[in-house]
């Protein structure tokens, strides 16, 4: 994967997270976090569920054409949560590009062939989120991850990633809604 197929992915990532946070957005309650970043939360409460579901799936075109099995599961199908969804996007593509890149430039994956895949699903209180990502890449994230630690902690949340010897990946992310 060249540099011009990455920027391409990114400009495209961005421009439809923007059309989408429009439709999403109404009620937004702001509130000043003291993060690492200094961030402005904008807070709105919308179905959580869907907007990991089209988050993600604005990137399976750009796998399909690589012969990446990409999938997204979402448990359960619906739900309403109070979510940053800007910090969200991030949260979410941030691993997905990393992952997606060393698929490409990873030669030594399982003989199934390249694979990722996102599950999202909730507690039993209904109070946090959780979202799963897993590859079969033998290959660690390492780019991506403070970063997307950082977001999650501004978001209050909790972050896990392993990486298990030719197996894959596993990052897990935590938030509140």
């Amino acid at each position: 994967m060249n540099t011009v197929n990455i920027l391409f992915l990114v400009i495209v990532f961005l421009l439809s997270i923007f059309a989408f946070r429009l439709k999403l957005l109404n009620r937004s309650l702001r509130s000043r976090m003291a993060s690492d970043f200094g961030l402005t939360m904008k807070v709105s409460n919308n179905d959580i569920m869907e907007y990991i579901r089209v988050t993600a799936e604005y990137i399976k075109p750009y796998m399909d054409a690589r012969h990446i099995d990409f999938v997204v599961r979402c448990m359960p199908e619906s739900m309403m949560g109070w979510v940053d969804t800007g910090l969200l996007s991030n949260i979410m593509m941030l691993p997905l590009l990393e992952m997606t890149q060393i698929a490409l430039e990873n030669e030594s994956v399982s003989s199934g062939g390249r694979k990722i895949k996102v599950i999202a699903s909730t507690n039993k209180n209904y109070d946090s989120v959780t979202i799963r990502f897993d590859d079969n890449c033998t290959l660690p994230l390492v780019s991506s991850i403070g970063i997307v630690h950082r977001l999650v902690v501004a978001h209050k949340g909790n972050m896990r990633n392993t990486h298990y010897e030719r197996q894959g990946n596993t990052c897990v992310i935590e938030l509140p809604i």
